[in-house]
């Protein structure tokens, strides 16, 4: 049992351990081979050559061809924030306005405070006009493509202009294509004037790449003010020789009409690629609430509306957030509720706005309940999961539904600690809770932070445990599916082994379990095939975690002879679990993985043939050239089930599984079975979308792997044949639980 957001005592979903490793950062298995960017992938696109070590920061939303295949020939540090969508111009409105270069000598100061204003309260109005900045990282961002708005600490050398007066922040904002926008909404305490500026540098390399061109923001942007477009005409950032995207230059406006009340204020990028974007500064003598003014940030008046918490499920591509709770301090009328009541938006790096799907009165754990009031609120969030294709590269955008961070420094998946899910009333809309009617004026918002995720697929897995290796000193984490009715059902039970891709890696088994959709082990569609006579439906699961990759070679590279220095460390913590359960029937254990923790698969198939009972190795990394005749003889008479997809530019199925396949039915294999899939498609965000060809864990943990290969001397895409045991035609689990 556990507490709730709300105080309340429910039934605990997730495990009390706390997660080892949680930093923010494509859920995903990643290999040495890995060519393709995504939010949920641990592959990358190089769309730059990098010559005489050059130090590139690829931050690509890969739509753009002006910088494709770029060369750099210098050392300069390359920031790219290109990429490409249609648009239509918005028509333009006149207003007063000028153009300062703060990087010019002209210009020593961008930002002028006026401390100690007074505040006359009954007008709104200050006495004089003070400045406030609001930073771009902290805007409403939308993209098309579900990129996140690409923000970066500012290098050290770009954090001030050439005169020495500092960026606003410390960070900017990049990824900028076509349809992006970043939204400020804020209010005004009264109706007046005010000189707005925009910082920005300009992005577009020139034609020789050796400096960046002047940017035309007619062409590139348009800027709105409460729905009237500022007039952008003759507004150019300059450009600047090398390779510097942090040329930053003031946009001034002056005159801009701000009213009394909610004003909103967005920026649109038009072209194939926008600005880079530091701030806004707002130079007025209203009351503003929002943004940081006179040195510190002007809020409304807090209010207590109650608490919240979010729910993440696994998916196919890995966890989404599919619900958030609402805890009021009051009771609310069932009638009164509907989906667009409430706008939604995850922040993070991971963020985005939600669509709510449906509203509902719900109880303590957000179930939904039949009662006309309850002071629970549940909203059902749309699971937004995008897939763009270019050239023979899948890539999948989940538009703030995904808690992982995806770090391309480290290629591992962890949780994004700042995805937190914001609440606010809807434009126009009332909302009663008790006897207390809320509407736009009073600020409604509750924020379901990231410390009371709740995680119902993990309610019957263990907590963390690990492992040490005494010989070779390695330590392994692992979590265990193990549920009453199979411990107390009297008889030893069977148990399946998965070994995690290698974006999965690190101490948090949670990653592991949630990044490839690992709990659907434990469901019903897996489960039902399990059983021992006289016993209980189901089977244990057994999902180990390495801190690094399975690959490892033991200097944390990518093992290039097939050898792994976490073999005898994944054998020791198995034999370890095996003596704490001796409940498992140890003629029955069952091995397999994705990618990575399918090269595990076969290293241990080689290792120790005998000791697990089949082997499901899915898009592995074994390369086919480090297995020997030898070992061909040795695996052939072994049962193993594969799996992949002939669109998986990750893992080439042609080297790996699908030349390993053929040589061990040439050799006389003949409980060797291989489903090999077109493409990776899947329907569970509500649509059937195609993701990366190197998902195809999506069908082995689905159990969609029913046809083998017709002719093994001629492998194909898709499997067409039947996989029979005892004349019947099963599919991957059944097999699995019946050999």
């Amino acid at each position: 049992m556990t507490l709730s957001a709300c105080g309340d005592t429910v039934e605990s979903s997730t495990p009390a351990s706390t997660p080892a490793q949680e930093s923010t950062s494509v859920s995903t298995s990643t290999e040495e081979s890995s060519t393709v960017t995504s939010s949920q992938d641990s592959s990358t696109l190089d769309s730059t050559t990098v010559i005489d070590n050059s130090s590139v920061e690829e931050n690509s939303s890969v739509m753009d061809s002006s910088v494709i295949n770029s060369s750099v020939e210098d050392n300069s540090s390359v920031q790219d924030n290109s990429s490409v969508m249609d648009s239509s111009v918005i028509n333009s409105s006149v207003e007063d306005s000028s153009v300062t270069d703060i990087s010019s000598e002209d210009n020593n100061s961008s930002v002028e405070e006026i401390p100690n204003s007074s505040v006359e309260e009954d007008t709104g109005l200050l006495d004089a006009p003070i400045d406030t900045i609001f930073e771009f990282e902290d805007a409403e961002h939308y993209s098309p493509n579900g990129w996140n708005n690409g923000a970066l600490d500012t290098p050290v050398e770009d954090a001030t202009d050439e005169d020495g007066n500092p960026t606003s922040g410390g960070k900017s904002v990049g990824y900028q294509s076509a349809g992006c926008t970043e939204t400020f909404n804020f209010t005004s305490k009264a109706t007046g004037k005010a000189k707005v500026t925009f910082r920005m540098a300009p992005t577009i390399l020139n034609s020789s790449f050796s400096g960046i061109d002047d940017m035309d923001l007619s062409a590139a942007i348009t800027i709105s003010v409460n729905g009237v477009n500022l007039d952008l005409t003759g507004k150019t950032l300059e450009g600047v020789d090398g390779w510097s995207w942090y040329h930053w230059q003031n946009i001034e406006f002056d005159n801009v009409d701000l009213q009394k009340g909610g004003n909103s204020i967005v920026l649109t990028v038009i072209a194939s690629q926008g600005p880079n974007l530091d701030c806004m500064i707002i130079n007025t003598n209203c009351i503003l609430e929002g943004g940081t003014a006179g040195g510190g940030t002007t809020t409304p008046e807090e209010q207590d509306f109650g608490s919240a918490f979010y729910v993440i499920h696994g998916y196919c591509w890995g966890p989404g957030v599919d619900k958030v709770v609402l805890c009021l301090n009051g009771d609310v009328l069932s009638s009164d509720l509907s989906a667009d009541l409430f706008s939604v938006k995850s922040t993070g790096s991971t963020g985005g706005a939600r669509e709510v799907t449906a509203a509902y009165l719900a109880d303590a754990n957000g179930d939904q309940v039949t009662a006309t009031s309850a002071r629970y609120v549940a909203l059902d969030l749309k699971l937004d999961v995008t897939s763009t294709t270019w050239g023979n590269f899948t890539f999948n955008s989940y538009n703030g539904c995904d808690p992982f961070s995806y770090s391309q420094q480290t290629s591992k998946n962890t949780w994004d600690t700042a995805h937190n899910v914001e609440v606010t009333l809807a434009a126009g809309k009332t909302f009663k809770v008790g006897d207390k009617a809320y509407t736009s004026a009073d600020k409604f918002k509750l924020v379901a932070p990231f410390s009371t995720k709740v995680i119902p697929d993990l309610k019957d897995w263990s907590e963390a445990k690990s492992y040490t290796h005494t010989a070779s000193g390695k330590t392994l984490t692992y979590k265990a599916y193990e549920p009453a009715t199979l411990t107390n059902d009297g008889v030893k039970d069977q148990l399946i082994i998965w070994l995690h891709g290698a974006g999965e890696g690190g101490t948090d088994p949670d990653i592991a379990l949630l990044g490839n959709d690992v709990t659907n082990l434990s469901q019903d569609n897996i489960q039902q095939y399990f059983k021992k006579t006289g016993g209980a439906q189901g089977a244990y699961v057994l999902a180990v975690q390495t801190p690094t990759m399975w690959m490892d070679d033991g200097t944390g590279n990518y093992t290039t002879n097939g050898n792994s220095c976490y073999t005898a460390a994944l054998k020791a913590t198995i034999d370890d679990y095996l003596t704490k359960n001796t409940d498992i029937d140890k003629s029955k254990i069952l091995l397999g993985g994705c990618s990575n923790g399918g090269y595990m698969t076969m290293n241990m198939a080689l290792n120790y043939p005998s000791f697990f009972h089949a082997y499901y190795p899915v898009c592995e990394a074994y390369a086919d050239q480090n297995i020997t005749t030898e070992n061909i003889t040795t695996l052939k008479d072994l049962k193993m089930w594969f799996t992949a997809a002939a669109t998986d530019t990750t893992v080439d199925p042609s080297g790996n599984a699908s030349a390993t396949f053929k040589r061990l039915k040439a050799a006389g294999g003949s409980d060797i079975h291989y489903s090999f899939f077109e493409k990776v498609m899947c329907d569970e965000s509500g649509q059937n979308i195609e993701y990366m060809g190197h998902y195809s864990w999506i069908y082995t943990l689905r159990n969609d792997c029913t046809k083998d290969q017709a002719d093994p001397e001629n492998i194909a895409a898709p499997s067409t044949a039947d996989v029979k045991l005892n004349n019947k035609a099963v599919s991957l689990w059944e097999w699995l639980a019946n050999i």
